[in-house]
């Protein structure tokens, strides 16, 4: 299998003939990609297009989201999807066949194939790694750890990397069709993790309560995400469409409302403002700006602390101590809708 993909980078290099041939590897969830083309973004602002050809390597999506979140990025030359395996393996046999190999793990490996050529820069990578060679040698396992640098996760790529990424460089075109953004002013919902996650995932009652209570502040609660989730009750029903009509969905919202996943990333590529509620994810490592994030802080970040992280609580909870009840969750959205109604009311 990797010897096709290395086959099919030396055929994306012979197409574009550029000097050189640069690659931007991450696996991951549909965020995890999100996260790979921002990085992408500024790999561009490095290596213009008439220097270098820019090829992500991403793993197999079968339902062709990616596909679609790429649409537009004409940053990107090519995409080549790989299968999940194991990382250190899968960079090892990849990166020789690039110019230059961007490893992007919440923090960055670079690797340069001209030892010669690159050497100062090389050096230069390394020493950035360095900086996070705990957190870069263990992963995944180490991730659990990273909130403990109290650095964002575009802290780490940029200062690891040396590259100017932010989380303004996320990318999505928004694609609405006829009669999928709602009229009227809404509020979109959203409480799934895909990869089996659950353990990211708010009570069922705290999402009905927050609807209740959006439909009580005169705004319609609009349900996103896969048909295969539970509709929240009170919702409009927004649920299956495509990324990009969903990214248009969210765009017209006044506010979206979420569990740390990624929606919360296309949210924050189309300008809307989030509510987002942590559990066994770091606040200091996942969440944006200008969202509200919240967690409790009853417990320590545990994600990718032993195999089942995200099946089950491993204290034996039923649900994550940092996620606040039903009730204060709902005080929070109606609090945040009220707040930002103040702001734009005329004075």
């Amino acid at each position: 299998m990797l010897d096709a993909i290395r086959d099919e980078i030396k055929r994306h290099r012979r197409h574009f003939d550029r000097p050189l041939h640069v690659g931007v590897f991450k696996l991951g969830g549909h965020g995890d990609f999100m996260q790979q083309v921002a990085f992408a973004r500024a790999v561009r602002h490095k290596w213009p297009a008439k220097q270098a050809t820019l090829t992500l390597l991403s793993r197999f999506d079968a339902n062709g989201v990616n596909d679609h979140i790429l649409q537009g990025a004409s940053f990107v030359d090519s995409c080549i999807q790989v299968p999940t395996g194991d990382w250190r393996h899968m960079v090892q046999e990849l990166s020789p066949a690039f110019d230059v190999f961007y490893d992007v793990q919440y923090v960055a490996g670079v690797y340069y194939r001209d030892k010669q050529r690159f050497a100062a820069q090389q050096l230069d990578a390394n020493t950035r790694l360095a900086r996070y060679a705990a957190y870069y040698s263990r992963f995944p396992w180490s991730n659990a750890d990273l909130g403990e640098t109290g650095q964002s996760q575009w802290d780490m790529l940029a200062r690891s990397s040396g590259l100017d990424v932010s989380e303004t460089d996320l990318h999505i075109l928004p694609d609405a069709g006829e009669g999928v953004v709602p009229p009227g002013a809404y509020v979109t919902l959203h409480n799934a993790a895909g990869g089996g996650s659950d353990a990211k995932c708010m009570p069922s009652a705290a999402f009905h309560a927050i609807a209740r209570r959006v439909r009580a502040q005169g705004m319609m609660p609009v349900h996103v995400g896969t048909e295969s989730e539970p509709l929240i009750h009170g919702c409009l029903d927004r649920r299956g469409l495509p990324i990009r009509a969903t990214a248009a969905v969210i765009a017209g919202a006044r506010l979206h409302v979420d569990i740390e996943g990624g929606l919360v990333y296309v949210a924050r590529a189309v300008g809307t403002r989030s509510v987002v509620f942590f559990g066994p994810t770091p606040v200091v490592t996942f969440g944006f700006q200008d969202n509200v994030n919240v967690s409790l802080a009853r417990c320590r970040p545990c994600w990718w602390s032993r195999p089942a992280w995200g099946a089950d609580c491993p204290k034996g909870q039923a649900t994550c101590r940092n996620m606040p009840a039903p009730r204060q969750a709902a005080d929070i959205v109606e609090r945040t809708i009220e707040e930002m109604s103040a702001c734009t009311s005329p004075s």
